[in-house]
């Protein structure tokens, strides 16, 4: 048993030291401010200022198939 307890210790110093190793090499930098309020100020910034919304695309109002008559009667025209 107190070698079973041993060789974990052991084992835990070793992933500690490379963990400390791998940070050296990447540290990863932490934000401040949350990632949303930055891409919401992004946001506004590239808006339009003049107060006009933006207009939408408009949608086809066709939808589905085109019948087998409808294309004989676009290719006579």
């Amino acid at each position: 048993m107190r070698k079973q307890l041993d060789a974990q210790a052991k084992r835990i110093e070793e992933l500690e030291s490379e963990l400390k190793e791998l940070r050296k090499k990447n540290p990863t930098q932490r934000l401040d401010e949350a990632y949303s309020v930055k891409a919401e100020e992004k946001r506004r910034e590239d808006a339009p200022q003049t107060g006009k919304p933006k207009k939408k695309k408009q949608k086809s109002k066709r939808r589905g198939r085109i019948t087998t008559a409808e294309k004989l009667a676009a290719a006579t025209r």
